[in-house]
């Protein structure tokens, strides 16, 4: 299914990256250290992963949305959900997604159950990815299946940290989020504190271009925008809790894996004012308006899904947003 990581938002202009799912993976020697001490080989990861793709080319195809609960869990899921029902109403086709190199992380059996990290190159429409996309694959409690719970590409701009592994050659998860700085529950409202306070500087996230410049300058840029039209745009984070992953680094810390829910309510500030979705917009789509609406009040739930650096506790280092995607959930008027 595709992502997108804003780099405006879409009260502005709706400018986005595309980064969508993989599509067929192609088999290839992976490297010593990923071995097959984890919660499957890596033939069977493999294996999850071509059937995944053959599965989710399929699905994105025929705009089957009720296929996609079949080869996705949550928060992925609900994302890919809405994408496709967007992609129905503005009658956008989804082009077939061909996947390469795949490299495997696979940890043991963690308090979060049995889940592993797949590093792939993605050809979409003939057009390598200059980056590699990460998508976590978990097994969700009372099924016998792997099923993709987060993808997300981060750009060239930031560096990845190495992972760490044990002597059998299994990653390193950290599933206690006492040993990190920020734990792993609390980074989306950490996160969006950071720019929707202007906290740069003051909070316990390092500035990124992901962070930064795409999300935050795209929302702030949406509110200054909104303004200039009488309409007020104000987030909240939604507290309630949404599944996490975390593999160690070799550093100390972890890459992490997490997700915020936010809710965007736009307003007229003017009694018996209005505010406006774009014709064509995702947003408008996502009501079942692609014509655009107006109403004196939206209320828009958004997913977030991010992959973050989150250095050791206590160890002064700061955060880093590596890679995000927004996707608007729901929408009402």
């Amino acid at each position: 299914m595709p992502r997108r990581a804003r780099s405006a938002h879409a009260y502005v202009a709706a400018l986005c990256v595309l980064s969508a799912a993989c599509g067929t993976a192609t088999e290839r020697p992976l490297t010593p250290a990923m071995s097959h001490a984890g919660v499957l080989s890596q033939a069977k990861a493999l294996a999850v992963v071509q059937a995944y793709d053959r599965e989710n080319n399929r699905v994105n195809g025929s705009l089957d949305i009720s296929g996609i609960a079949g080869i996705e869990t949550d928060p992925l899921r609900a994302s890919s959900v809405a994408w496709m029902t967007v992609s129905k109403r503005l009658r956008t086709p989804i082009p077939a997604i061909r996947s390469t190199e795949p490299k495997f992380a696979i940890p043991k059996e963690t308090a979060n159950g049995q889940w592993f990290l797949t590093i792939c190159q993605r050809v979409k429409g003939g057009v390598p990815s200059p980056q590699p996309s990460y998508v976590v694959y978990a097994k969700p409690v009372g099924t016998g299946t792997f099923r993709a719970a987060y993808s997300l590409t981060p750009t060239e701009y930031e560096k990845i940290p190495d992972l760490a592994y044990d002597s059998s050659g299994a990653a390193l998860a950290t599933s206690s989020p006492r040993d990190l700085a920020v734990a792993p529950a609390d980074l989306g409202r950490a996160i969006t504190d950071h720019y929707v306070k202007h906290l740069s500087g003051k909070d316990a996230l390092a500035f990124s271009k992901p962070l930064d410049e795409q999300l935050g300058a795209g929302y702030n840029l949406g509110v200054s925008a909104l303004a200039k039209r009488d309409v007020v745009l104000k987030r909240e984070v939604d507290s309630s809790p949404s599944p996490w992953f975390a593999l160690r680094a070799k550093n100390g810390g972890a890459l992490v894996f997490s997700t915020a829910r936010v809710t965007d309510t736009l307003k007229s500030r003017k009694p018996g004012g209005r505010a406006s979705l774009r014709a064509g917009s995702n947003d408008a789509a996502l009501l079942g308006k692609p014509e655009g609406a107006t109403a004196p009040r939206f209320t828009i739930r958004r997913l977030e899904m991010f992959m973050s650096f989150v250095p050791p506790a206590n160890s002064g280092g700061k955060v880093k947003v590596l890679a995000f995607s927004e996707t608007a959930t729901s929408v009402r008027a």
